[in-house]
């Protein structure tokens, strides 16, 4: 009999589309009496109410542990050693080329989280990818029998809250508003964005980008590439970097 499932993600935030996905899986569980506990190795003083650190994982034959991976964690290479069943969830990694330029132990980190992946190919017993690309790359690192299920998103989020009247005032004009929302990281190709966008203003001149997006301190040489660019282009007040 199955006494709890848990889940671990290498870093958790509130508002982060993975840690989103836990947390309603988590409230799925309970509402269906299964006792459920979020872990990670990151994570910041405001979310400690809702995760534990992994090493107080509690290891069970009868549990299962559904394993979100993203990025390296320390827990991956314990994870065959586990007597509960396991789930792999595969939101896919930044590939390390992207990352080189800026940061080269980042860079290392994914290589060396991909290679580990790909010897670990009897360590899950089942397997689901977020996507159909997803699931295309996990059978390239070796895998099969993948399921997808696409990330889960709880709307009541949105449904029920209210427009912040500062931000409406903002946006109440006649300006074409494109929103781009992720993180400020390579692989994320903003550079590409901004040149798009550029020749898009030759068309539509009252027209605005908002990029919604965290700043990673891990790659803050791609962050300065987009402000340099971002006034090359001669886009300082067409272009809006909200951070998070």
């Amino acid at each position: 009999m199955i006494r709890h499932v848990d889940q671990f993600c290498a870093g958790f935030a509130t508002g982060d589309a993975i840690s989103n996905e836990a947390l309603i899986l988590q409230d799925f569980l309970q509402r269906f009496g299964i006792a459920s506990t979020i872990y990670s190795q990151h994570f910041n003083e405001n979310d400690a109410h809702l995760v534990r650190h992994y090493k107080e994982y509690r290891d069970d034959r009868n549990s299962i542990l559904i394993y979100h991976h993203s990025f390296y964690s320390d827990f991956l290479k314990q994870l065959k050693y586990l007597r509960s069943r396991r789930i792999l969830v595969f939101h896919n990694m930044t590939p390390p080329e992207y990352v080189q330029p800026y940061n080269r132990e980042i860079a290392e980190q994914l290589r060396y989280t991909r290679d580990l992946l790909s010897l670990m190919n009897d360590d899950f017993d089942a397997l689901v990818a977020d996507s159909h690309y997803n699931a295309h790359d996990l059978e390239e690192l070796g895998f099969r029998n993948i399921d997808v299920m696409p990330v889960a998103i709880n709307y009541s989020n949105w449904s029920n809250g209210q427009p912040d009247p500062a931000h409406l005032d903002f946006l109440n004009d006649d300006y074409i508003n494109i929103i781009f929302v992720g993180r400020i990281f390579p692989n994320k190709k903003h550079q590409d964005l901004l040149k798009s966008f550029y020749y898009f203003r030759k068309i539509e001149p009252r027209s605005r980008l908002i990029i919604l997006g965290a700043n990673h301190p891990g790659v803050r040489g791609y962050t300065a590439e987009l402000m340099n660019l971002t006034r090359e282009l001669n886009l300082e007040r067409h272009v809006l970097y909200t951070g998070m």
